[in-house]
């Protein structure tokens, strides 16, 4: 697997109103429980309010910590790939 630099989210998932979208929880969930699990916070910027984040490495992060970005991404991609009108997945 090749190293995760930063992963981001936007917006709202459209697979239900705002508040029942469970498409959009799942997601959330998933992204949440990365940054919960990422043991050193100063290797990395994160940010999440409301369907919009950011987790991106800023130093060097720990082999753990670089396996919860790669979990995160596995996370993600399944998602798109089972929902891929709701949730697309942009490499730049």
């Amino acid at each position: 697997m090749g190293k995760v630099e930063s992963i981001a989210l936007r917006g709202h998932a459209d697979s239900a109103e705002e508040g029942e979208d469970l498409v959009c929880a799942g997601v959330s969930t998933c992204f949440l429980g990365a940054l919960n699990a990422i043991s050193d916070q100063k290797q990395f910027k994160m940010d999440y309010s409301k369907g919009n984040g950011l987790v991106q490495v800023i130093g060097k992060p720990s082999v753990h910590d670089q396996l919860v970005l790669e979990v995160l991404k596995e996370q993600l991609t399944f998602v798109s790939d089972n929902k891929p009108l709701n949730v697309k997945i942009e490499k730049l």
